[in-house]
């Protein structure tokens, strides 16, 4: 294994009051600096599921075209699942691989490949205001520029020359398409971490709000379920896409997670990003209250908290923009046989809430949400 270096752009945001002024602005500027990113033989890597995608046409006006069956073989290295790097279509499923130079150029060039601005759009500046500053409050670009780094080494490989993105083990999806006009049937990540906003990479492997809603109501299958997964879509076995297991030990049963996790980041940005028809703060809903399930934890912490945030917010009531969410919390919570409000159960663990030593991590949230 060798680290290469590779340039990177990344956006950070500074709060400085301009010349003239007395009172502080903050804005958005791209920084760019270089990356270490691994680099590997074949050899070091084991096989650990082999992704089909049968021949299909093309949707859109090339209809008459095409396109060829697909083959993605999954690597296992270093504990993550390495998916071939690709780009995906608009029916969910891949259509063109991305080189290593492609790779380096989007690194590069993207804008916010690292998910640092949470949707604040493209306002960069490359240099400008700054340098007519008065005086400096805040400046991101040292912490963000560390995050990129490690963003960038913990999800991007080159093995054997071909460019790979970690992602997670694969499941069967049923999901909508076309504001719920139209069922696809495909093969996605499960995510390669608990996070739940946007992590680099993630669109190479799905777009994880376009899949969230699947995810939501349990609409999807480990890779060793396709008889299930089948017989929910309707479709026939030969014109299906399929997971070849081959590396068995990469199966974990993880649907409580995922279901857990994905309901939990529809309330997260139901609350921060929240629509202009509701207002949070009118319903008694806080910022502040999924700060528990934000902490980075061990899995069975982790569900705990998220569980009993979830709990507290849909036992007395959703406002209306969780309704689904209530809906998919409360069908999780039959489907795994769970009591509600329940905190013993094995899908949870020890009993466990917040400990002392997460003060400090409650703490550099805050930071990183100002």
């Amino acid at each position: 294994m060798e680290e290469l270096p590779v340039p990177i752009g990344f956006p950070f945001q500074r709060e400085f009051v301009p010349r003239g002024c007395r009172l502080p602005r903050t804005e958005w500027f791209r920084g760019r600096d270089s990356a270490l990113m691994r680099a590997i033989e074949m050899s070091e890597a084991t096989p650990a599921f082999r992704v089909r995608f049968p021949a299909k046409f093309f949707s859109g006006v090339a209809r008459d075209r095409l396109m060829p069956e697909i083959v993605l073989d999954l690597l296992s290295y270093e504990g993550g699942i390495w998916w071939p790097l690709f780009i995906w279509e608009a029916d969910r499923a891949p259509s063109r691989e991305i080189s290593v130079d492609g790779l380096l150029r989007i690194l590069h060039e993207e804008y916010d490949l690292f998910g640092f601005t949470s949707g604040a759009g493209d306002i960069v500046n490359d240099s400008g205001a700054i340098a007519l500053a008065r005086r400096l409050c805040r400046d991101d670009e040292e912490r963000n520029l560390a995050l990129a780094r490690d963003r960038v080494r913990d999800s991007f490989l080159i093995c054997g020359g071909r460019a790979y993105v970690r992602g997670g083990q694969p499941v069967y999806v049923n999901g909508w398409l076309n504001s719920q006009t139209r069922r696809y049937f495909s093969i996605t990540s499960c995510g390669a971490d608990r996070s739940i906003g946007p992590f680099l990479g993630v669109s190479f492997v799905y777009r994880s709000k376009e899949w969230r809603a699947a995810f939501q109501s349990g609409d999807f299958w480990l890779a060793t379920d396709r008889v299930s997964a089948l017989a929910a879509s309707g479709m026939n076995d030969d014109a299906a896409p399929l997971i070849e297991v081959l590396l068995p030990e990469c199966v974990t049963n993880v649907r409580f997670e995922i279901t857990l996790d994905a309901i939990f980041a529809g309330a997260h940005d139901a609350i921060e990003r929240p629509a202009r028809s509701w207002k949070p703060e009118r319903w008694g809903v806080s910022r502040e209250v999924l700060s528990p399930g934000l902490v980075p934890a061990d899995d069975s912490t982790l569900n705990k908290r998220r569980f009993a945030t979830l709990s507290g917010l849909f036992d007395t009531g959703a406002p209306p923009p969780m309704e689904w969410l209530a809906r998919c919390y409360y069908g999780m919570s039959v489907r795994h046989g769970l009591d509600l409000p329940l905190f013993d159960v094995s899908v949870f663990g020890p009993e466990a809430w917040l400990a002392a030593e997460d003060d400090a991590a409650l703490a550099d949230l805050a930071m990183w949400r100002r």
